[in-house]
């Protein structure tokens, strides 16, 4: 239901993340997004047999720095 007169005063209250958050919840996400791009780009090249050899080399680094990151997510989130 839509008000109609705008709240005078009323703030919204959001959840506010520190910094030490967002850095984690940056690393994890940008850890899952490498962890699918490097999977994505192997699966492609055996679907597609047409992948060179450095194809799959940077699909592996992507697959370790995606599993560094979530790594490194998970252990400064148990602090």
């Amino acid at each position: 239901m839509i008000p109609d007169a705008p709240l005078v005063g009323h703030t919204r209250t959001v959840p506010s993340m520190d910094a030490r958050e967002r850095r984690v919840d940056t690393a994890r996400i940008l850890g899952t997004i490498a962890l699918v791009i490097g999977f994505l780009i192997a699966i492609v090249g055996l679907a597609t047999d047409s992948t060179p050899a450095k194809g799959y080399l940077f699909a592996g680094m992507l697959v370790t720095v995606g599993v560094g990151l979530r790594l490194e997510a998970a252990i400064t989130d148990r602090r």
